[in-house]
């Protein structure tokens, strides 16, 4: 069964809008969830390679400059949606506005 999420801010809440200009209400996996709020929350701090679900030549799909990685590097790196979700619920949740599951 799939999750699909809701972001409840009241201010992007039926605004964010799809490839074709259609409003969507739902956000249908953890990836779209993360870029929603890196491109429509202002989270600029989460970043990615080139494209969602594109991975760079060592695997990861996402980055967090708001902590240090190993070897003193200026972000963290991810290699899935689900682990660079369950870091920024960890460590950044005061940042987030949290999307909703709807079961």
């Amino acid at each position: 069964m799939s999750q699909t999420y809701i972001c409840t801010d009241s201010v992007c809440r039926g605004r964010y809008l799809g490839g074709l200009g259609e409003v969507i209400d739902h956000l249908q996996d953890l990836g779209e969830v993360i870029e929603h709020l890196r491109g429509i929350h202002g989270h600029r701090f989460i970043q990615r390679p080139s494209s969602l679900g594109m991975f760079d030549t060592h695997g990861n799909c996402w980055y967090c400059f708001k902590c240090s990685g190993k070897l003193d590097k200026d972000h963290r790196s991810f290699k899935s949606d689900k682990a660079m979700w369950d870091h920024q619920n960890a460590r950044h949740d005061f940042l987030l506005n949290h999307p909703k599951q709807d079961l």
